[in-house]
Formats: C-alpha cells, sequence, structure tokens
C-alpha cells in the first residue's frame, strides 16, 4: 500500500461562485458574504475537516466579457460579481484558526512588489507562519481598465513582469536575516543593523531600494501556489509554486500535466518533489449517493444558463453571446491569440470537441471543476479514480508545506479527512 498521504485544499470564493453557479440560490445556503463570521465558520469548518489550506480566488474587476456587458455577472451572481479583498478576509480567518494555511490570490500585474511582500509578511507573522500567495497575472481587459491602462499587458510581457516580481519579493523577504530583531530592552537593541540590509533592485519593470519594514516571516516566504496553463504558464510554475492548481477532466491528462512539470522542476534544477499537483473536483456531499446525486442535479438546477455562460466567456477572452447557443462548440477556439485560458473541462476533456451533443447550451451549466458525488463512505459516484486506489498513486494529490516550514505550528497529528455535513453554498 501506498504511504503518500492525502492533502486537501479548499478553494473559496470571497463572493457567491465557489465550485456552483447556483449555489447561492440554495435554501440551505448559509451565512452573509459580507460577514467575517461567515469565512471564519468555512475557516473552522476545514479545519476541523483537517484541511491543509484554504485559498480565495480572486479577480480585479467585475467581468464584462459576455455581450460587452454586467447584467450577466450582476444578476445571476456569476463568477465577478463580488469579491472581497482577500487579504483582509484571510486576517479574520487567521483570529478563527490555528493550523490550516491561509491563501491569498494577488495578481503580479496590478500591484507592486514591496506592498505584496509587505502584506503577506504581516499575514505570515500574525498567522504563526500559515501564509500563502496563489500568483496569478490577470488577464482581462477590464482588469487592465481598473489600473489606467487602455489595454492589457501581452502574456509574455505579464510572465516577465512577474518573474521579476517574484525576484524582488524574494529578496525583501531576505532583507532581514533571521534574529534580526533582537528587542533587547537592556542594551537597548531592538534590531541588529548588521542583520537587516538594503535589496537596491533595478530591473526592467521595478526599482526598489528595500530593506522591507516588516521582520522576516516565520516560514521566511509563504507557499507559492500558481494556476498556469500554458506553455509559458507551466514553465513559470516549474520554477517558482510548491503548489500547481489544476481541473483536469481526464485523469491521464492530469498524469501528463503533473510529469511534464516535474520535468520542467529539473530543468529549473528544482527538485521534482517540491512540487505538489492540486486536481480540482467540486464535491457535493450527502448520507447516500442517490441522495447526493439529486443534491448536484438540484444545484445544476439553480444554476441560470447564463451565469456559466458568463464565466466560460471570462476564462477564453471570448464573447459567446456572438455564437449560437444551439450547435457544438467551435474548434477555433483554440487558435493562439485568444488571450484567456480554457477552463478545465474544457481544456482537457476530448469529450467536448467530439460529441456533436456538446453544445454551449449543455456546457454554460457546467462547474469550474470536475463535480465529484459522494456519499459519507466515499463509495461510488463520477472521478473515483481521482481520488483513491491506484489512480491515486498515478496522480500526485496537493499538499502543502506548511509543517516542513512553520515553526512552532504544526497540523493535528495523524491528520486525515473528514466526512463534511453539506454545505450548498
Amino acid at each position: 500500500m501506498s504511504n503518500k498521504k492525502l492533502h486537501l485544499a479548499a478553494f473559496v470564493s470571497a463572493g457567491p461562485v465557489s465550485g456552483s453557479h447556483g449555489g447561492w440560490r440554495h435554501p440551505k445556503a448559509e451565512g452573509d458574504l459580507l460577514s467575517a463570521g461567515y469565512y471564519q465558520n468555512i475557516g473552522r469548518l476545514l479545519e476541523q475537516g483537517r484541511f491543509d489550506l484554504l485559498f480565495i480566488a480572486d479577480i480585479v474587476a467585475i467581468p464584462d466579457t459576455l455581450g460587452g456587458s454586467l447584467e450577466s455577472q450582476l444578476r445571476y451572481g456569476a463568477l465577478g460579481a463580488l469579491r472581497l479583498d482577500p487579504l483582509t478576509v484571510l486576517s479574520f480567518v487567521a483570529a478563527a484558526t490555528k493550523h490550516i494555511g491561509l491563501g491569498a490570490t494577488i495578481s503580479t500585474t496590478y500591484t507592486q512588489p514591496y506592498s505584496v511582500a509587505r502584506a503577506l509578511a504581516t499575514l505570515d507573522h500574525l498567522s504563526g507562519g500559515r501564509a500563502a500567495w496563489n500568483i496569478v497575472t490577470s488577464f482581462q481587459e477590464s482588469e487592465a481598465r481598473n489600473f489606467g491602462l487602455t489595454e492589457q499587458l501581452s502574456r509574455d510581457e505579464r510572465y516577465d513582469r512577474a518573474d521579476e516580481f517574484l525576484d524582488v519579493t524574494v529578496k525583501l523577504w531576505d532583507s532581514w536575516r533571521d534574529g534580526a530583531l533582537v528587542r533587547d530592552r537592556q542594551k537597548p537593541l531592538f534590531a541588529d543593523p548588521t542583520k537587516v540590509r538594503r535589496i537596491d533592485h533595478a530591473g526592467k519593470w521595478f526599482n526598489v531600494r528595500g530593506p522591507l519594514n516588516v521582520s522576516r516571516p516565520p516560514q521566511g516566504r509563504p507557499v507559492f501556489i500558481q494556476a498556469g496553463a500554458s506553455d509559458r504558464g507551466r514553465d513559470f510554475a516549474a520554477r517558482w509554486a510548491e503548489i500547481i492548481f489544476v481541473t483536469p477532466g481526464l485523469i491521464d491528462v492530469a498524469v501528463e500535466f503533473r510529469n511534464d512539470l516535474r520535468a520542467r522542476a529539473v530543468r529549473f534544477g528544482r527538485d521534482p518533489d517540491t512540487l505538489k499537483v492540486l486536481p480540482g473536483i467540486a464535491p457535493v456531499i450527502a448520507e447516500t449517493e442517490n441522495t447526493a446525486k439529486a443534491l448536484c442535479d438540484e444545484l445544476y438546477g439553480l444554476a441560470h444558463p447564463t451565469a456559466g455562460l458568463s464565466t466560460l466567456s471570462y476564462h477564453l477572452g471570448v464573447d459567446l453571446s456572438l455564437f449560437p447557443q444551439d450547435q457544438v462548440l467551435p474548434e477555433n477556439l483554440d487558435v493562439p491569440g485568444v488571450q484567456g485560458h480554457l477552463p478545465g473541462g474544457c481544456r482537457t476533456d476530448p469529450s467536448l470537441r467530439r460529441e456533436p451533443c456538446r453544445t454551449w447550451t449543455a456546457v454554460r451549466r457546467r462547474p469550474h471543476h470536475a463535480r465529484l458525488h459522494r456519499h459519507a463512505r466515499l463509495g461510488g459516484g463520477s472521478h473515483a479514480g481521482m481520488v483513491r486506489g491506484r489512480s491515486l498513486r498515478r496522480l500526485h494529490a496537493a499538499g502543502t508545506l506548511f509543517a516542513r516550514r512553520r515553526r512552532g505550528c504544526r497540523s493535528p497529528p495523524g491528520a486525515r479527512a473528514a466526512t463534511a455535513r453539506p454545505v450548498p453554498h
């Protein structure tokens, strides 16, 4: 039997969408999306269930790709209708939890290294070494316009900027050596000047003198999360990330993705075992399999088709309202130059291309990730090979590195996934 542990991370939206476009409409959906207690309860529930990580998705605009309008987002509670700032939300979750990792999505295209390094170092200190950074480069024109740009940077420029951004943030975290913060009342010596230095970074995108005005984080730096699927995105993930988030439709595609990332990591001089690949699923949990399937169907029924179409338009960077809604998916959406990225089911599932019945009408109700029906004993259901048996040994489950790097803050011994009660939202 394999001795590998199954690590669990929760992909949470600080807004109405989290795995299902209709979840917010369910009569048992709990909590106020604008209250700190709502997210603290999620954090406590995940920690009770022995999850390694909670990370919050984010974008910095309300997408208007579908029809050039905000209506589909706002009316149906689609992808970007409401997004609270992840760092602020996680600061409240940190106060209500003790062990779970806390991942914030932050764009390297529309922020500055000093601000990000400072904020994440602060979160790492206040949480006892539990901070993680989901690194995104952003790809929406609507986001660019919120930051004084008439159009977004090209994909290569965004990744060039991101590479330098990471160089600078790491230098800033290293600008304080371990033990630099002394706080000796008798000498007196608050901080050792010999252990704090400027970084004097001068590059194409950034000029930063430093040092950071926050002492070295407990982990040294946060855990890095990435979800790049393009060739450049995979290189970026292989160079920097410890956790790679992917939404595979087929296990063979997921295995190929993991093997490719490991090979790229070797080319960057990294140990490939330091990369953990996190396959995305959207579990629906109930007391029996039939009940779980019924709940899944109910959630599908609550999802307005336009909400799903709006989300798919966002990911592709293509206004899908221009296409007939009762025809097979157009092949030309795969041509180079599309600025977005295909969400997992569309990117990796060949059935979307070869089955004539796969029309926009059918696809636009699909969730972001593979849907997994489960009852309390984890029997039956779709995508079972993704989480058990021989396939689990083929597909490396995601794992955070908090336990390795955190000081004095370990996950509970013998941690394993606990059965959670249904939370439709």
